[in-house]
């Protein structure tokens, strides 16, 4: 009975609260107890709190995670460069236009 209660297909609220708790606990401790054995030794630097180690965390989390997981992955990226090279051909169409710069009639 337990088994299937652990493994049914549908998700369970409860379960994915409880999987959170865990996860911010043995990685939150894990920051915690390896900051508090290190850095002090180390760097002379001070001791922090669960929660200061969770802040860690977080802080580490969002300077390594790779940027495009900020605006939505590869589709915000083509985005930016379909509205980048519009951008581009808009302004060569402007040099285009205007004739030959200064630089091309030194030349000759």
């Amino acid at each position: 009975m337990l088994h299937f209660m652990l493994h049914s297909g549908r998700r369970n609220p409860l379960r994915i609260i409880l999987a959170i708790a865990v996860f911010i606990t043995v990685f939150g401790g894990a920051t915690m107890l390896l900051w508090n054995w290190l850095v002090p030794e180390i760097f002379g630097g001070p001791e922090v709190t669960f929660i200061q180690a969770l802040g860690l965390l977080a802080l580490s989390n969002l300077l390594i995670m790779p940027r495009s997981r900020w605006h939505g992955g590869w589709r915000y990226r083509e985005h930016w460069k379909e509205h980048l090279h519009e951008h581009m051909e808009g302004e060569q169409a402007k040099e285009d236009s205007n004739g030959p710069s200064k630089e091309d009639d030194s030349s000759g």
